[in-house]
């Protein structure tokens, strides 16, 4: 059953997306019990306010944070304002 299921993985383009944002790289993994989100790979999140893209993205689902890393590289970003 469902409570059995220690991890779901999604591999290719994958795209998640949101209401407000859309995140897309290589491999996701989700770990239900954790409530934890791991994007990784060519990673890119865009939103109205901008972009971002690393190699890594990880989210907590539960407190709502999100984590950019890069290996080695760089994180980067271009945002902008309405105002």
């Amino acid at each position: 059953g469902a409570a059995s299921i220690s991890t779901f993985q999604a591999s290719g383009h994958v795209i998640l997306s949101t209401k407000d944002e859309t995140g897309t790289g290589d491999l996701a993994v989700f770990d239900p019990k954790s409530h934890m989100l791991t994007l990784t790979g060519n990673v890119v999140v865009t939103s109205k306010a901008g972009r971002v893209q690393s190699s890594k993205l990880v989210v907590d689902m539960t407190k709502k944070q999100s984590v950019f890393t890069s290996n080695g590289g760089r994180v980067t970003g271009v945002f902008s304002s309405d105002e």
